[in-house]
Order: structure tokens, then C-alpha cells, then sequence
């Protein structure tokens, strides 16, 4: 004899203060995490990339120590024409080291004039605005940040955080605003408390 739960579904129907009572149990099922909204700026190794200068010299001394990259069956392709992948390579290097030193100073700063909007129209940087997201699901932009919900979950309104960075450049975050979590009222939320009810049942 098999017997499924489904098989009984349709002969629970359950009353609005059963519904309420279950909720009560158990609303830790139904909690909607933290929620934050985030300003920041992006200081981008492909924005600094483009400005990068780099030396011949250094072509030529990426050109020696990499030869390997550019030998295929025994034949070493000529720098000449290898000198643009190169150029390349090392703008976006040397744009990531200036993203970074950019980023360092831009926190500095605000740090001690605490005016981050500010700091941004003086140095005519766009500041990005998210909505509200859960700290473990951040936008797009920020999604690359290694341990971004546990550096952000700490930090209050207002507060601005450290140099964070992912694989394309540097990036500093101020929390605009802050929702604790919570369990959503029975009305908002009555179709799924009533699934799960019934599924208990």
C-alpha cells in the first residue's frame, strides 16, 4: 500500500486562524532577509586602461621574460608582430594598478572629509545607486566582490567601506539605507503559508 501526501491535499482546507497560528510557528520559513540599498563608486582597470602609458622598454622586457607565449612548433613570432597584443596586456595591468591607487586615495579622502557625493562631483565620477537587495545577492556590478555580504553586513548607515575589488577593478560602497529582516505579514504572503500547510497536514 502506497500512500502519498498529495493524496490527501484536497481534503485539507484550512481556516485564516489556522493559517495565522502556523505563521506563527513557523515564520522563520517565510523570513525575508536583510535588505540593503548601496551608493559606490567603480574605479575600473579598463576605464584607466585606455590612459595607461606604457614603454617601450617594457614591451620589450614583457617581450623577453614571456617568449614562450609566443613560440609555436620552435618559431618565435618577432616583437613586431606580437607588440600590439602586448601593449595591451600592459595597459590593462598597469590600468588595474592605477585603479587601485585611485580607489585608495578617493577612500582616504572621503574618510576624513566623511562628504562622498562630494568627493565624486569633484573628480567627476558617476556614483552608482542600487536598490534594495539582500546582502548575500548583491547587483551585478558588485556580484564579483569576494565576501561582500559579510564586509557590508556590518557596516551602519552611512557608513563607507574599505577598498573592495573584484577581477576588473576597485570599488567603494556606502549604505544608503538598511531593512532589518522580517516575516511579511499573512496577507501578503497567504498563498504560500497556505501550500505549506497544507503540505504539513
Amino acid at each position: 500500500v502506497q500512500l502519498t501526501p498529495a493524496d490527501f491535499y484536497g481534503r485539507i482546507h484550512p481556516t485564516r486562524s489556522d493559517l495565522e497560528g502556523y505563521l506563527r510557528e513557523q515564520g522563520s520559513r517565510f523570513l525575508v532577509p536583510e535588505q540593503i540599498q548601496v551608493k559606490y563608486l567603480s574605479f575600473l582597470g579598463a576605464d584607466y586602461a585606455r590612459r595607461a602609458k606604457v614603454a617601450d622598454a617594457e614591451v620589450a622586457d614583457y617581450y623577453d621574460r614571456h617568449r614562450e607565449k609566443f613560440t609555436k612548433a620552435g618559431k618565435t613570432a618577432p616583437l613586431s608582430a606580437v607588440r600590439e597584443a602586448i601593449l595591451a596586456e600592459l595597459r590593462q595591468v598597469n590600468g588595474l594598478y592605477a585603479a587601485a591607487d585611485e580607489a585608495k586615495q578617493a577612500h582616504d579622502t572621503i574618510y576624513q572629509e566623511e562628504d562622498f557625493d562630494g568627493y565624486a562631483a569633484r573628480h567627476q565620477l558617476p556614483v552608482a545607486t542600487s536598490d534594495f537587495f539582500p546582502v548575500n545577492h548583491p547587483p551585478a556590478d558588485l556580484a564579483g566582490i569576494k565576501d561582500f555580504a559579510k564586509t557590508v553586513s556590518g557596516l551602519r548607515k552611512d557608513d563607507m567601506s574599505g577598498v573592495l575589488s573584484d577581477n576588473r577593478g576597485y570599488y567603494l560602497v556606502k549604505i544608503v539605507a538598511k531593512k532589518p529582516a522580517y516575516v511579511p505579514e499573512l496577507k501578503t504572503i497567504e498563498a504560500e503559508v497556505s501550500r505549506a500547510y497544507v503540505a504539513g497536514e
